[in-house]
């Protein structure tokens, strides 16, 4: 059996109207969106299309909104690719990706997920504070570089680190390596993800997790990028270590590949940043079969045209 990969970024690459041209374009995404949002109404004072496309839409930019709505556009192109035949095997997130991902093997429902991250992100909000800075360098590269405050939050591949800390520290740190000729910028998340900058949020967002049901997995394979290794059961207290602890990314892609050798590597988000960095982190592997939904909201529609004419 071939096996089929899906892979979930997390905050930091979105965009305001992420999604439009294809919910434009695709009559079953569409409808899709409308589903998901009789749910996303028991939580938000509007529908989905209004807080994705709609008067709503520049809340994907500010922390309290942003996960609850990447996960929601995640989940929506899940469904819309199980309605076309498309399901995965394997499922690999990306910090906040590993709710959808989650969604994905059947661990959490999409009610479920959303009141996760919605209080989540709330919590954030209001007792958080810090930054991530992305370095396009491997952590060995860049660790002459780091105060003892510069903590290592995502090893994304070997030309791609990302760095959680204050903004004042995250400044000095990126004058020091520019001096080095080594590309960093600011990501687009405004909080200091799989630090001990989390720590704030932790009781009460454990607390809360505890009132909620997580469920066994279906047949495929929830991979964590976090333990680098597939888990059987997912429960509060591997959410509090997605919050708190640094993402393997790079030693999880490479595992899978080792192991599973996917035949279809499918991207979940509004780019194909994963695909680069699964790419960077298996070198050899063949990159005609990775495939991703946007680039800038264009729909990469022969992306989607290939993946259906081999369903």
């Amino acid at each position: 059996m071939e096996d089929t990969l899906f892979l979930f970024s997390g905050q930091g690459g979105q965009y305001e109207k992420m999604g439009h041209t294809l919910w434009l374009q695709s009559k079953l995404f569409r409808s899709v969106i409308e589903e998901l949002s009789l749910d996303f109404e028991k939580l938000f004072d509007s529908d989905l299309y209004d807080y994705l496309f709609g008067t709503k839409s520049h809340l994907i930019q500010t922390v309290e909104y942003s996960a609850p709505l990447i996960y929601s556009l995640q989940v929506a192109l899940v469904n819309y690719l199980r309605r076309s035949g498309i399901k995965p095997t394997i499922v690999c997130g990306s910090s906040m990706g590993e709710y959808a991902a989650g969604y994905s093997c059947g661990f959490i429902d999409y009610l479920t997920g959303l009141k996760a991250l919605k209080l989540r992100n709330k919590l954030i909000a209001r007792r958080v504070e810090g930054e991530m800075l992305f370095v396009s360098a491997s952590v060995d590269e860049i660790n002459p570089f780091l105060e003892s405050s510069n903590i290592v939050a995502l090893k994304n591949s070997p030309r791609a680190t990302v760095i959680s800390d204050r903004r004042e520290n995250l400044e000095s740190l990126a004058s020091r390596l520019r001096k080095q000729k080594i590309r960093n910028f600011p990501l687009n998340c405004l909080t200091p993800f799989h630090s001990p900058l989390m720590t704030p949020i932790v009781e009460d967002y454990k607390y809360h997790l505890d009132q909620l049901t997580f469920s066994e997995k279906n047949k495929t394979i929830f991979y964590s990028s976090i333990l680098n290794k597939a888990l059987e059961l997912v429960d509060s207290n591997y959410w509090i270590q997605n919050t708190l602890e640094p993402v393997e990314l790079m030693s999880s892609f490479q595992t899978i590949e080792k192991n599973f050798a996917p035949s279809r590597v499918i991207e979940i988000s509004g780019g194909n940043s994963l695909l680069t960095f699964y790419g960077d982190s298996n070198i050899d592997s063949d990159k005609d079969r990775f495939y991703f939904f946007f680039k800038k909201d264009e729909p990469n529609l022969q992306t989607i045209e290939k993946l259906l004419s081999e369903i």
